[in-house]
């Protein structure tokens, strides 16, 4: 397994979702990149992209704008987001 480093991890939020969306607090004024990981299938809205879908436990590393926030919502079942802000 190859082991790919975006930055350095920095603050983390866990964002719970269900059959009713999670909405994150904004990223820092500084952050330009995050990782997201879902525990379950999710369903991600992230600026204009809407219903980016997100495979549970497979991180994934989007760029972001400083006080950004997103959505998430489940596919099928419940879970949670964890969003790594990255340095």
């Amino acid at each position: 397994m190859t082991i790919v480093s975006h930055g350095r991890p920095g603050k983390t939020q866990v964002i719970a979702y269900s059959g009713t969306p999670g909405t994150s607090a904004a990223v820092g004024s500084m952050t330009n990149r995050i990782r997201l990981v879902a525990t379950t299938a999710a369903l991600v809205t992230l600026g204009d992209a809407t219903n980016l879908y997100l495979a549970p436990n497979w991180p994934e590393v989007f760029l972001v704008s400083g006080g950004q926030s997103l959505t998430v919502a489940q596919v099928s079942a419940g879970g949670n987001l964890y969003l790594t802000e990255l340095e």
